[in-house]
């Protein structure tokens, strides 16, 4: 359950573009019928650690991820020419990590309600993963998971 977390801009804009292709992806394929205007979710792990204040030292040992989630018309995703769908899937994706990571922990006792208010159907989840996959254990009702390995 990790995302970039070293701080650099790259690792950002390496994993936003690929957990684009991957949510305009699952979106191309799983909702050719649905309605155009309906929102299409992208639920993916953040790192918060450095955004703490005071922030956790690099020798910090343990988890600091927040579930970020990512929201845009099924429409703009599926049909949009590829490069337009994929820049709005990483703009949507820049802009959950910029309005959820400005105060991580402000919103923490509204995570599981949170979660619990998405639509079914309509939450493809990303992950980057360092474990190996034979000790990777998914749970929850995502109707899509794919690991970023």
């Amino acid at each position: 359950m990790a995302t970039p977390h070293r701080g650099r801009r790259r690792d950002w804009a390496t994993y936003a573009a690929v957990a684009s292709l991957v949510w305009t992806s699952g979106v191309r394929a799983k909702n050719a019928l649905d309605d155009a205007t309906a929102d299409a979710y992208l639920m993916f792990a953040a790192d918060y650690r450095a955004r703490l204040r005071p922030p956790l030292s690099a020798a910090f040992f343990g988890n600091c991820a927040k579930a970020c989630y990512a929201r845009t018309a099924v429409g703009g995703l599926r049909d949009a020419p590829v490069g337009e769908a994929l820049a709005r899937a990483a703009a949507a994706v820049r802009e959950a990590v910029r309005e959820q990571l400005a105060d991580p922990l402000g919103d923490a006792e509204r995570w599981t309600e949170r979660r619990r208010a998405l639509p079914p159907g309509r939450v493809l989840q990303v992950g980057a993963s360092k474990t190996p996959l034979s000790e990777i254990r998914i749970w929850g009702n995502s109707e899509f998971c794919v690991l970023l390995i």
